[in-house]
């Protein structure tokens, strides 16, 4: 026995043209694909990966860029340090 919601319900449905078998197909591909969770990850990580070797470029090339002044506060540091030691010994 079907209520008259359910019987409008089935009707309309036959009345949707049906999906060939390629749509089919197609459908059933983007569904694995949404799915696979591995490929998934591989494709964020290759993403992420491609995002740091930019990063890392473009600080070498700040680092390059500004070789001089790095260069300065490097020996900076180094003095402070050898100071800092040469007090210790002599105490």
């Amino acid at each position: 026995m079907l209520s008259a919601a359910t019987a409008g319900c089935s009707s309309r449905h036959r009345r949707l043209p049906r999906p060939s078998p390629d749509e089919l197909g197609k459908t059933v591909e983007a569904l694995a694909a949404k799915a696979d969770v591995t490929a998934q990850a591989e494709e964020r990580a290759a993403a992420l990966k491609d995002q740091a070797e930019e990063k890392a470029d473009r600080a070498a090339t700040a680092a390059r860029a500004n070789r001089t002044p790095l260069l300065l506060v490097a020996a900076a540091v180094v003095v402070l340090r050898l100071v800092r030691l040469s007090r210790g010994r002599r105490r």
